[in-house]
């Protein structure tokens, strides 16, 4: 009889915890490693008459001369706020596509600095992300130009370029702007490159490379337990079960059947990375990205259960 309690109680918090409507199928879709396919970073669509888009010609590869290739980076740039002897404010791009947005819309921070600095506005879009396509395919041999090293003198070569073909920008103080990866990006050039960087400004920027980034999900258990403790632990109690059916035969028959999943869960390191990986992907992005205060779609994972679990890199 106890045995049946349990496994009613293990078929409840599963049905809870895993649950995958229509909704969420969709969320599942569009995520890569708990962020969105564009990118955390909103962009409707608002253009001013001020704002000039371009392509400007970049160098494929910064550290070996004899490639010899390069591609067209798309960018745009905004001069309503500037004022003579003004800084230039660079917006850097990050996994996703870019936009006028982010040199137009009053209600940003670089674009409500701009206007109180008197500042020159732009924004470049990351390599092989949005239309800047680098390469004529994403194979492998052409991927190792997808990094931060390039896109760091990427900044660096825009930086030059445009302070030459703007002689009002002779003179000019840069500051780089980013958001998340973005961000790290826009502290690291400035790292690199002193000389032409005067400031960064890097929101939420990961600047310290983790293997094991336990820290991210103890954002996630904190937003949970202010919310609801007995939620979280729910969500706990939820993964503790997962963990402990993936040990016997019968376990991960239950686990296969309770997520519709197409094949058996083989116990290789790179499968059950995946499995953890996907399984609460859905459950911890939601409270780790939503505004303050803001009611969270679906429930999360316990961060210290999973991550014990999932040592990948984020």
């Amino acid at each position: 009889m106890r045995q049946v309690v349990v496994l009613l109680l293990a078929a409840c918090v599963l049905s809870q915890v895993f649950a995958a409507p229509t909704e969420e199928k969709r969320i599942r879709r569009n995520m890569i490693r708990g962020r969105p396919r564009g990118g955390m970073k909103k962009t409707p669509p608002i253009n001013f008459d001020t704002v000039v888009s371009g392509t400007f010609t970049q160098t494929l590869d910064h550290f070996d001369s004899s490639v010899g290739k390069t591609f067209k980076q798309r960018y745009w740039h905004n001069n309503q706020w500037y004022k003579d002897g003004g800084p230039a404010f660079l917006m850097l791009g990050g996994e996703g596509p870019e936009s006028s947005y982010w040199v137009s819309y009053p209600g940003l921070e670089m674009t409500n600095l701009a206007a109180k600095q008197g500042a020159w506005v732009f924004d470049i879009e990351h390599r092989f992300y949005g239309e800047t396509k680098p390469t004529s395919d994403m194979s492998v041999s052409n991927l190792k130009y997808l990094s931060s090293a390039q896109a760091i003198e990427d900044a660096a070569a825009f930086i030059k370029a445009m302070t030459a073909q703007y002689p009002q920008l002779a003179n000019a103080r840069w500051v780089t702007f980013g958001g998340s990866y973005s961000g790290a990006l826009a502290a690291w050039t400035r790292a690199k490159h002193p000389e032409l960087v005067y400031a960064a400004v890097g929101s939420s920027g990961p600047v310290q490379a983790e293997v094991d980034f336990k820290e991210y999900l103890e954002v996630v258990q904190n937003s949970i337990s202010r919310n609801s403790t007995d939620c979280a632990t729910s969500v706990t109690a939820g993964f503790n079960l997962v963990a402990s059916l993936l040990k016997t035969t019968d376990g991960r028959k239950q686990l296969k059947t309770a997520f519709h999943l197409c094949q058996d869960i083989q116990l290789d390191d790179k499968s059950l990375k995946y499995f953890w990986e996907t399984s609460s992907n859905t459950r911890e992005t939601p409270p780790a990205h939503s505004p303050p205060n803001s009611q969270s779609p679906t429930p999360s994972a316990d961060i210290t259960t999973t991550r014990r679990r999932r040592r990948f890199r984020r």
